[in-house]
């Protein structure tokens, strides 16, 4: 798995600004690319870092089913058979 592939996959599923989600994947793009010098690299590495933190944190939490919502969904069972 390249590093691109594996932001790409962590972004798939996060809904955050489209800027911050392309400039993820073209660090991960820079940094998979062999014609990166190591210093380069090291740079793209630690950016990256910070930016998926920063989309992390921006990131909505994910919503967790509570009883008001198992309620609803009974609601809806029972009217969709009635």
């Amino acid at each position: 798995m390249t590093v691109f592939e594996a932001v790409e996959g962590e972004l798939a599923g996060v809904q955050v600004a489209p800027g911050l989600q392309a400039a993820a994947l073209k660090l991960a793009e820079r940094l998979d690319d062999p014609r990166t010098s190591a210093t380069a690299a090291s740079n793209c590495a630690w950016r990256l870092g910070e930016l998926m933190k920063e989309i992390r944190a921006l990131a909505p939490p994910e919503k967790k089913a509570d009883v008001v919502d198992e309620i609803k969904e009974r609601r809806a069972r029972r009217r969709k058979t009635a």
